[in-house]
């Protein structure tokens, strides 16, 4: 089973439907362009059969995060955990991240991943305590600061 968040599976949802109508657009177009004679040369016949392997591909994948995914809530724990939102410091800046899975990791909005590498150092965590990263620039050291 895959952990997600009930927002990322109301995501999951909506996604899945504009694929599927994409999908149904793309597949008519695919059979007017076929009514339009050789299809060697039918370039709108190409990108549509392209596009519907696209769509298809999109479809089956999220159809298999969807189907072992389950909703799960955060705990109330002082622990860091699934869905924790974590409040780091460092020497020159704070910072707020949740935890998610891999799935809806996004770390440009600040949700990492549990199975990250920062990730996997701040799981099981409490406030107070220090946490060493080994970032790409080199080994960072956080100080949690609060656990919501």
């Amino acid at each position: 089973m895959i952990p997600i968040t009930a927002s990322f599976y109301q995501h999951l949802q909506e996604e899945i439907i504009r694929l599927q109508a994409d999908y149904t657009a793309t597949l008519e177009r695919l059979k007017v362009a076929r009514e339009q004679g050789d299809l060697s040369e039918n370039g709108a016949y190409r990108y549509a059969k392209m596009e519907l392997g696209n769509l298809s591909r999109q479809l089956r994948e999220l159809h298999q995060v969807f189907n072992q995914a389950h909703i799960q809530e955060k705990t109330q724990t002082d622990c860091i955990a699934f869905g924790s939102i974590v409040e780091l410091s460092t020497n020159q800046k704070r910072v707020t991240y949740t935890l998610v899975s891999q799935f809806e990791s996004d770390p440009r909005h600040y949700k990492i991943s549990m199975e990250s590498p920062l990730g996997r150092a701040l799981v099981h965590k409490r406030v107070g305590d220090i946490v060493l990263f080994h970032a790409p620039a080199g080994i960072i050291t956080y100080t949690i600061t609060a656990v919501h």
